[in-house]
């Protein structure tokens, strides 16, 4: 009886000990999973952009969509993607610019090593060709910054479209554009002044205190080259009134995905913070759509604004006003002077 006890109790001791030691391995890999994890973890990355006022290329912290899933899942290529699509958004500080001309676009190709690292070709489209030198430094200066702190990426090559390097003795004059656009030397922030400015004064729209209609406010804004009027309107919209008895009307976390105006019509493509932070109500969406349209249609070309929200045209905004039409100018919102 004693020794069936103590066989048992030997075995449970065994099986504690296995037990236990399969808990300590779990232990150790569940920690070493979650550092790896921490490893991938994307909580913000440096995307640089252009502060005009200063001319200098400066670094924006944005997050990455999905960009610790894709780090953990080995997705080099898509990672490289997302970073770029983050840099075409542009910034979130109204205070900065997109470094990338919008008439210019922008194709990235990511080809991994067999040490895991690899190698990013950046192409650039003809219109890059027609930019000035210092627009150039700036456009190619930005993109190079921003991809070379992804750790895995040792090397960015910059090309045009259009233009192929030679593969002869001969230099072409074709080359030389390709080498000097990928000089590993490029400084960030170059010298040359890049843009030339153009100071202008511009009709802004916002509410009166008691949301009854829309003022009038002048504003004197300077735009540089890289820039579009409408964007800068936009810009200055989200920053508010300067008039302390005027009131902002666009949620101040919107952001501006993207504005670009075709045959008379101003296509706003914004962040859905502009319809998720928006207070509501029919007067509020109402002064907040024409605070942006009446304001844009102030410049002659511009005849009608659609808008969009994260490139989507949706029907309705807030809940009331039909979002997916046009709208033109309505000057019965305008409150005037006596």
């Amino acid at each position: 009886m004693n020794k069936s006890n103590g066989n048992f109790k030997n075995k449970g001791i065994f099986i504690f000990g296995i037990v236990f030691f399969i808990c300590v391995v779990a232990v150790i890999l569940a920690v070493s999973f979650i550092n790896m994890s921490n490893d991938y973890e994307d909580s913000g990355r440096n995307i640089y952009f252009l502060n005009s006022s200063t001319n200098e290329i400066v670094a924006e912290k944005h997050n990455i969509e999905n960009g610790s899933a894709l780090l953990s899942e080995n997705k080099k290529k898509e990672y490289v993607d997302a970073v770029m699509r983050e840099f075409l958004k542009g910034p979130k500080n109204a205070g900065l610019t997109a470094a990338v001309p919008e008439n210019v676009s922008v194709d990235c190709n990511f080809k991994e090593n067999s040490d895991g690292n690899g190698s990013v070709q950046v192409t650039f489209s003809r219109e890059y060709n027609d930019l000035s030198e210092g627009q150039a430094l700036v456009c190619s200066s930005a993109v190079r910054a921003t991809l070379r702190e992804i750790d895995f990426v040792e090397s960015i090559d910059i090309i045009v479209e259009g233009f192929e390097e030679s593969t002869g003795e001969t230099e072409s004059e074709s080359s030389k554009i390709a080498e000097n656009v990928k000089d590993e030397n490029l400084e960030i922030n170059p010298s040359i002044a890049p843009y030339k400015t153009d100071n202008r004064v511009v009709k802004l729209y916002f509410s009166d205190e008691n949301a009854m209609g829309l003022v009038e406010e002048e504003r004197n804004i300077e735009i540089n080259e890289n820039q579009s009027a409408e964007r800068k309107i936009v810009e200055e919209l989200i920053k508010g009134p300067q008039n302390e008895s005027l009131v902002a009307v666009i949620p101040p976390e919107t952001k501006i995905n993207n504005i670009n105006t075709e045959g008379g019509i101003c296509y706003v493509d914004v962040s859905k913070d502009f319809i998720s932070h928006h207070s509501g109500g029919s007067t509020g969406e109402l002064l907040t759509i024409y605070s942006i349209v009446n304001s844009l249609t102030e410049l002659d070309y511009i005849k009608q604004i659609q808008f969009l929200i994260d490139g989507v045209k949706e029907t309705s905004f807030a809940g009331h006003l039909d979002f997916s039409k046009t709208f033109e100018r309505d000057e019965s919102r305008i409150i005037k002077e006596d």
